[in-house]
């Protein structure tokens, strides 16, 4: 009984430190899923992560309490808080959202044990993969790939025999210019 209350008061206190540390943070960014086109995507990754965790939750409390604790899992909670301090100090929003899922894991893998982090491995990894990149990323992804749609259909249209002139990312046809938009 002992034991139980000393892990809900720990889990408690990390609740709260949670919470203080990173509530502007995690609002700015289901703020961005709720107001950005690109990254709404992160809402139904967010959804995900929680269905899933519900649908393991028995399994981890099960791995929780057959196992002691993971020492390794404090060092990643470390490497998650350095990470916090950086984006912070650099007002780097991309940075101090994975540094959440960072600390998230390395607390729960330091409190459960390692078996139970495995439970949980796969909705950390979609709240990771939720976070949206930083523009800068996605510029240089998504410029290559625009020009590269570009060369891909005028190509197809010379190829038609339709009489068509490239310039960047614009098709100039006879009768009508198209621009390749970004998304492609």
């Amino acid at each position: 009984m002992v034991r139980r209350l000393r892990r809900i008061s720990i889990l408690l206190l990390l609740a709260i430190g949670f919470d203080r540390v990173y509530r502007s943070t995690l609002v700015g960014l289901v703020g961005e899923w709720l107001s950005s086109p690109e990254s709404s995507y992160g809402l139904i990754l967010a959804g995900t992560a929680i269905v899933v965790a519900f649908q393991r939750w028995p399994q981890f409390v099960t791995a929780s309490t057959a196992e002691g604790r993971g020492l390794a899992g404090l060092g990643f909670a470390a490497s998650g808080g350095l990470l916090f301090v950086v984006g912070q100090l650099g007002a780097d929003l991309f940075l101090t959202r994975v540094s959440f899922v960072l600390l998230a894991s390395g607390a729960l893998w330091a409190l459960t044990g390692p078996s139970a982090m495995r439970i949980m491995a796969a909705p950390l990894a979609f709240l990771l993969i939720a976070i949206p990149l930083p523009t800068l990323v996605v510029n240089e992804i998504t410029l290559p790939l625009q020009l590269a749609a570009s060369q891909v259909a005028e190509t197809t249209l010379a190829m038609a025999s339709v009489p068509v002139f490239r310039d960047g990312n614009l098709l100039v046809l006879p009768s009508a210019t198209l621009q390749v938009a970004e998304a492609c």
